[in-house]
């Protein structure tokens, strides 16, 4: 009787060899599915997939890919999160999105894994040119390719995996109606499938006439309702943050919007008491919490605040003071206070023991820093070479997070 290797025992176990792929990060998983087609199609199929998923639970991202808008090529810079939470430049990034065939790539959203992003072509048409801009793509951006190819593209795609889907608008109405945002909802914990909303803005007579349009991806089509409704003024429907099966958004006035999901209606939420306008530095989520940064009595003085459990109101988690870190700074640097600015473009929350190391990644003059809350040090992560005098803000700044789920 032929005794085999433990080895072949484990090969010849499909149980035993999910177990231990399960337990394998999400980069080595792409790579292993090059070793048989048996690993490919174990690896590649819904329950493999479903059980990684329900094994990692809520994944903290990996890093942040920042929008470049400064090459005509979808490339990104990236910044890498460890596995102490502390963020670095990573001389290996995701692969970059030249896949989806076009040139310009803008990421729109990112969301538990998935990437939408947004390209836009040259036209005749100044609608058009209008929506685009309206996107958030700097005319000067939009690229002709063909006669053919013209006009806005929206992708979802999966940056690991490099799957990508392509979803064309809700025609019917972009011809009649400006886009004011298109959004992703997507919890794979929750469900394989993804919606996509789309905000539009009409005109009837003297008023505007905001409408929501939910695109589905398990049956590939827009809904054909549409759901109408009446915004706060100054609400940005650019900078969605998925969170709670809802996406919500920020106002600049003391009352905001989400939109959930399943229910498909639209509920209030606050906005801080004391806030005022151009004073919102960062909206997000990280680990269970959503978080609004503002400025406070000056440009290097903010406050970190988290939405409470019952949407009640917001509470103060820190304070930041910058004015000395400021002095520093133009004094190394050789830079005018004048030009000194500070974004915020990522709030990365530690695990609940290790609090203590929760940091803001912060852009400064070109170059970005991590900020520990806890003891107020600094450290500069990377520099933009050549890109020192480049702006960027947090709606630039996309948390990367591993995933082998499909589009």
């Amino acid at each position: 009787m032929a005794i085999s290797s433990p080895g072949e025992a484990v090969a010849n176990s499909q149980d035993i060899l999910t177990q231990i792929l399960l337990r394998l990060p999400t980069k080595s998983l792409v790579r292993f599915k090059c070793v048989s087609t048996h690993w490919l199609s174990l690896i590649s199929c819904p329950q493999f997939i479903a059980a990684q998923v329900r094994r990692q639970g809520t994944l903290a991202p990996s890093g942040l890919l920042l929008n470049n808008d400064y090459l005509p090529t979808p490339e990104f810079q990236y910044v890498s999160f460890t596995h102490s939470n502390h963020p670095k430049f990573d001389a290996n990034p995701p692969p970059y999105l030249s896949y989806l065939g076009v040139p310009r790539i803008k990421i729109l959203q990112s969301c538990n894994g998935l990437l939408l992003c947004s390209s836009a072509y040259l036209t005749d048409d100044p609608d058009f040119k209008n929506t685009a801009f309206d996107f958030g793509i700097p005319h000067d951006f939009i690229t002709s390719v063909s006669e053919d190819d013209c006009g806005i593209r929206i992708f979802v795609c999966n940056p690991i995996t490099m799957q990508f889907k392509t979803i064309n608008l809700p025609s019917d109405e972009v011809g009649c109606a400006e886009i004011e945002g298109v959004n992703m909802a997507f919890d794979p914990t929750h469900s394989p499938h993804f919606k996509i909303v789309c905000v539009l803005r009409s005109s009837n007579g003297a008023d505007e006439v905001y409408s929501l349009r939910v695109y589905e991806s398990q049956n590939n089509a827009w809904k054909p309702s549409l759901i109408n409704f009446d915004p706060p003024e100054a609400t940005h429907f650019g900078a969605p943050v998925f969170f709670r099966r809802a996406i919500h958004w920020y106002s600049e006035e003391q009352t905001s919007l989400c939109f959930d999901v399943d229910e498909e209606c639209l509920n209030p939420i606050p906005m801080p008491r004391y806030l005022t306008r151009n004073t919102i530095q960062y909206f997000g989520e990280s680990r269970g919490q959503l978080q609004l940064i503002m400025h406070t009595t000056s440009d290097v003085e903010f406050d970190v605040l988290e939405l409470e459990e019952d949407y009640s109101g917001w509470r103060l988690r820190h304070r930041v003071n910058l004015a000395t870190f400021r002095v520093e700074f133009c004094d190394m640097y050789g830079v005018g206070r004048e030009w000194f600015r500070v974004s915020v473009l990522r709030m990365v929350e530690a695990e609940a023991e290790r609090q203590e190391e929760s940091e803001l990644v912060l852009f400064v003059c070109g170059r970005l820093f991590s900020y520990r809350l806890k003891d107020g040090s600094l450290k500069q992560l990377m520099c933009l070479v050549p890109y020192e005098k480049a702006e960027c803000e947090w709606e630039d700044a996309f948390p990367f997070i591993e995933t082998l789920c499909p589009v």
